[in-house]
């Protein structure tokens, strides 16, 4: 009653992993480089290229909305209640008198309120001079104060739906007159004109660039709509801009006095323009001549016709509120550096392959420098050159010279002792400050070495948005990650309908593979069609599809309750190649199980029925280095070590996709039996492979392939034919096998 065995399949080459692997693993030739990252795979190379599973991983973004610009923010999740533990300023902003926290992911219950501050705050630093020499850099601000409150005035600047007005073109001062209301302080000085410079054309005809225009403060003089010039910039002309979206312009203003009522204008052309019907600006079209400071304009009048639109141009002014004196909070922040430089302290002696290793930068995002060693002839260290600096360091990091590496040490040398020392390359704002008119003084110093030379500029703005506080933290803000226990298991089925319940149309199972009754030499055998296919599988439901090769039952024509499915390869790019053959049921992954009974032998004809030239190399990184698995039997030269991962040992022939001519082909396979006593021709060896028909190589099959005598019917004589037959006896005791590719 135990005399029936389960013949288990299992491909080798199935690999439980996303399909992440782009276009570019198709890319021709070797890496150009040790780093080339644009090659995939990178077997022999430095960096690894493994798939990882999903891991849980916040998914909260964070959005500030409202008048102002440029303000960003990330949120920081709780990692057990899944809710927002807190939000993190990381820009903030200018312009802003109301903000909204808007904040996506999870079930979208988290909600949050901004603090803005209305004076003026320090948004960001320069690194202008890197210096060197540091061990722990710092940073420290002074000054900045002054007699008033800076405040923002007017319109907010950013790209809008037009780039410029375009009644002249570019290089012409064109007859528009744009008067934006604002509203002034009592007693107040304007200190700069701002306007947005718009790289994108938006629905104008060329960007903002090019434009000519002046800039004005006006003072109403209590005539009907008759405004002083209170002062002319002077011709302007729009500079081009390298930002891809454009950039805020800074016109500065030698402090003229305002008060109420005053407001801001300009003449010409080249300022942001949206036209929704919403605006509030005066629009004066023709004017046919730019007002002079200390001259008289009156909108409606016979030289400046009011032009009927409703308008909204990206025009403003910061101005110092001289009737409110804060007091200055100085603003804190953090400098990070990269390495400047390695100092030899002792060259140790008898190196052979040196390595530079340096500890991790301190900031998450931060990278970790890279270096390489100089050595005399007697394997002393005389210098090490830092090729990248890194960045994100907070102090200077410990360094070590491996002879070979760390992971693979070569022994007999007397490690060398060296120290490095950094450069500031950057400045994160911790705290904004408050209370600054002007930007403060930024100082560098070291809090334990002797560096020097670092020098910066601070960039001061109002209507910062300098917190974010939580009030309701909400749920739900992780991703799931590869869950466990999520998917239930395939179950057995018969296409029959004999021996399980039959398989169904659609979904995951593992079916029986259903017998065909031969009779060869008078003995009874249960005889089955296997194909080789290439397809795509779900592992998990938090997992997208996987290519993976699998085996599949071919229908002959005459099996009972086959589903005849189509068979087709896909290939990488999500594209399908018929293979001219139909399959009893799908491929599905574990299957088809075959179902023997002991001393009844089991007949296979295989049938390798992968794609063909590039789109059969393999799709998951090889080892061409193993024999039999890279160049094919020709006359070669010895690869030579030249202790780089770009030499022929690290990076050996056939490492490359498309794989040349003269290389064995990945769409290679046979059948094993595991764990059976199978005939020598049938044990489907490393040498007893064949490609699929069709496929361009000089070595079609291995030099072991031997086909069972008696199975000549099944025409799996010629060496190209992508056909092999297979023998089990089955004169063993029950057991449960597997075969698989080898």
């Amino acid at each position: 009653m135990f005399n029936r065995k389960f013949l288990n399949m299992l491909v080798s080459l199935m690999v439980l992993t996303p399909l992440v692997f782009g276009g570019s693993i198709n890319a021709a030739a070797k890496p150009i480089g040790p780093t080339d990252e644009s090659k995939v795979p990178h077997y022999f190379g430095p960096y690894p290229n493994w798939a990882n599973s999903p891991l849980t991983l916040p998914n909260a973004t964070v959005e500030i909305q409202g008048n102002g610009t440029g303000a960003t923010a990330v949120a920081q999740v709780h990692p057990v209640t899944q809710g927002i533990a807190s939000i993190q300023v990381t820009s903030p902003g200018s312009g802003y008198t109301a903000a909204n926290v808007v904040i996506q992911g999870g079930n979208g219950d988290a909600s949050a309120t901004a603090t803005i501050s209305s004076s003026g705050v320090v948004t960001s630093v320069n690194v202008d001079a890197q210096g060197g020499g540091y061990t722990s850099p710092q940073v420290s601000f002074s000054g900045g104060g002054g007699t008033g409150t800076l405040v923002s005035v007017g319109n907010t600047l950013i790209e809008r739906q037009h780039a410029t007005d375009y009644a002249t073109a570019p290089g012409t001062l064109g007859p528009v007159l744009v008067v934006v209301p604002t509203t002034m302080p009592a007693n107040g000085l304007v200190k700069e004109i701002q306007y947005f410079n718009q790289a994108t054309t938006g629905a104008s005809p060329t960007p903002s660039a090019g434009n000519l225009f002046h800039a004005y403060v006006l003072h109403p003089t209590g005539n009907p709509n008759e405004y002083s010039v209170l002062w002319d910039s002077g011709e302007q002309t729009v500079l081009t801009t390298a930002d891809p979206i454009g950039v805020v312009e800074t016109i500065p203003v030698p402090d003229v006095a305002v008060t109420t009522g005053d407001t801001i204008a300009f003449y010409g052309e080249g300022i942001p323009v949206d036209d929704l019907g919403t605006g509030a600006d005066i629009l004066s079209y023709p004017a046919p001549s730019a007002p002079m400071e200390g001259g008289l304009i009156t909108l409606g009048g016979v030289d400046y016709p009011i032009f009927s639109q409703t308008r909204t141009y990206s025009f403003g002014a910061k101005v110092l509120d001289l009737s409110a004196v804060p007091p200055v909070v100085n603003a804190t922040g953090t400098a990070y550096s990269g390495v400047d430089a390695v100092t030899v302290i002792d060259g140790g002696s008898g190196y052979t392959m040196p390595t530079v290793e340096f500890d991790l930068p301190d900031a998450p995002d931060g990278v970790t420098a890279k270096a390489y060693a100089e050595m005399d002839a007697s394997g002393t260290i005389t210098a090490v050159v830092v090729n990248d600096s890194g960045s994100g360091y907070l102090t200077a990091p410990g360094v070590a010279i491996h002879n070979g590496t760390l992971y693979d040490p070569i022994p007999g040398a007397n490690l060398a002792t060296v120290s490095a020392t950094l450069k500031v390359t950057s400045v994160t704002m911790d705290t904004f400050g408050s209370g600054y008119v002007s930007a403060p003084t930024v100082t560098f110093n070291d809090q334990t070495g002797i560096g020097i030379g670092a020098s910066g500029t601070a960039f001061v703005d109002v209507g910062a948005v300098t917190g974010i506080t939580v009030t309701n933290p909400g749920s739900g803000y992780m991703t799931v990650g590869m869950r466990k226990f999520i998917d239930d298991l395939p179950g057995l089925c018969d296409p029959a309908g004999a021996a399980a319940p039959a398989c169904p149309a659609s979904g995951k199972y593992i079916p029986l593979a259903v017998p065909e009754a031969k009779t060869y030499n008078g003995i009874q055998a249960d005889e089955y069609v296997i194909g080789l296919v290439q397809y795509r599988t779900s592992f998990s439901s938090d997992l997208p599809p996987t290519l993976v090769r699998g085996y599949v039952q071919i229908d002959t024509g005459s099996i009972p309750g086959s589903q005849h499915v189509q068979l087709q390869n896909e290939l990488l790019n999500g594209t399908f190649v018929d293979t001219g053959y139909f399959g009893v049921t799908p491929p599905q992954y574990l299957g088809p199980i075959i179902a023997a009974t002991k001393n009844k032998p089991v007949r296979i004809v295989f049938r390798n029925l992968l794609p063909t030239g590039s789109d059969g190399d393999l799709f998951l990184p090889t080892d061409s280095s193993l024999m039999g698995s890279g160049m094919g039997p020709m006359a070669m030269a010895d690869p030579v070590d030249q202790s780089s991962v770009m030499d022929d040992i690290r990076n050996p022939m056939c490492s490359e996709y498309p794989k040349g001519d003269g290389c064995f082909k990945d769409n290679r396979a046979t059948l094993h039996l595991h764990g059976g006593i199978s005939p020598w021709i049938s044990d489907g060896t490393a040498h007893q492979w064949i490609t699929p028909t069709g496929e361009n190589t000089a070595w079609p099959q291995g030099v072991s392939v031997s086909n069972v005598p008696d199975m000549g019917v099944a025409g799996c004589d010629a060496a190209d034919d992508g056909c092999m037959t297979f023998f089990y006896t089955n004169q063993q005791s029950a057991r449960l096998l597997f075969y698989h590719d080898h």
